[in-house]
């Protein structure tokens, strides 16, 4: 019988050093201002992602840490959820469940 890979809990390794780094095979498909698709070619599937999403796909490229992610936010954005980090790390499982971006040690 299979059994399907547990996806990392970023909970698990939050006193770890990690980075957080793309899929490299996903394409971002800008729909709107606001809204985009992460689109894997190779499965066909696709992710909508919202205004804040698309800035955090788009900092992975230069931020690979949550503090680092959070720190882009707020020079961005004029105004931040009072529970950002939560907010982030559950983006970024997210991201993990559906193999959009991979967890590596620094």
């Amino acid at each position: 019988m299979h059994q399907r890979k547990r996806t990392p809990d970023l909970n698990d390794r939050m006193s770890l050093p990690i980075s957080i780094l793309k899929n490299p095979s996903i394409v971002l498909r800008v729909e709107y201002e606001d809204q985009a698709v992460l689109f894997d070619p190779d499965t066909g599937a696709a992710y909508g992602i919202n205004r804040t999403g698309m800035h955090i796909w788009s900092g992975l490229d230069a931020y690979h840490s949550l503090e680092d992610i959070r720190h882009h936010l707020d020079s961005v954005f004029d105004r931040l959820p009072e529970h950002l980090d939560r907010h982030i790390e559950d983006f970024i499982q997210e991201l993990a469940a559906r193999s959009l971006v991979t967890f590596g040690g620094r």
